[in-house]
């Protein structure tokens, strides 16, 4: 992987387009599948991947080696993008809290499905769930993180939560992906 340096940032903060393409090409494609899981239905990842890059090219500076990898901090710059979308669109989560007694049983079989096929089951989730999910489950945020992040509280994150592996569960058994993948 490519190591990025104070000397590497330098050639960005240049713009120069060897630097650039080399970045380009060295993280599109984690930065698409991040891009993927977070934007929107209405906005397309690729243009959600590209308009993360620009911001990339024009925080640069911001970025510092010391506090952490070069693909933590620009996943997170993806993300913020693909929320910063979720906002405009005026998507409203779940603000109102709710006792969760259910539980999810077998929530386990999401453990044996192929990555594909649950990635496919999650992009059809509301866009607050799917948000919630991913950070949650996919990023290893906390609910404190998702509350402050997405500007909902805690409780709500958790509810949002809770009703996205719900309705996933449902999903699958409404598509019947037990038997396309639990034969595997």
């Amino acid at each position: 992987m490519l190591v990025v340096d104070k000397d590497f940032i330098e050639r960005i903060k240049c713009k120069d387009p060897r630097y650039q393409k080399l970045l380009f090409e060295t993280y599109s494609k984690m930065l698409l599948t991040t891009s993927r899981r977070y934007s929107p239905a209405h906005i397309d990842p690729m243009d959600n991947m590209h308009d993360a890059f620009i911001k990339i090219f024009e925080k640069i500076e911001l970025y510092d080696p010391a506090k952490g990898d070069f693909g933590s901090w620009s996943r997170r710059i993806v993300i913020n993008c693909a929320l910063e979308k979720l906002n405009k669109k005026s998507y409203s989560h779940e603000k109102y809290p709710e006792v969760l007694s259910e539980s999810i049983d077998d929530f386990n079989v999401f453990e044996k499905m192929k990555v594909d096929d649950l990635m496919k089951i999650i992009n059809k989730l509301p866009d607050g769930y799917k948000q919630v999910f991913n950070m949650y489950e996919i990023e290893g945020y906390s609910h404190k993180e998702i509350s402050d992040t997405l500007g909902i509280k805690e409780v709500s994150s958790r509810s949002n939560l809770f009703r996205a592996k719900k309705l996933l569960q449902e999903l699958i058994n409404n598509q019947n992906y037990n038997h396309q993948w639990m034969t595997a």
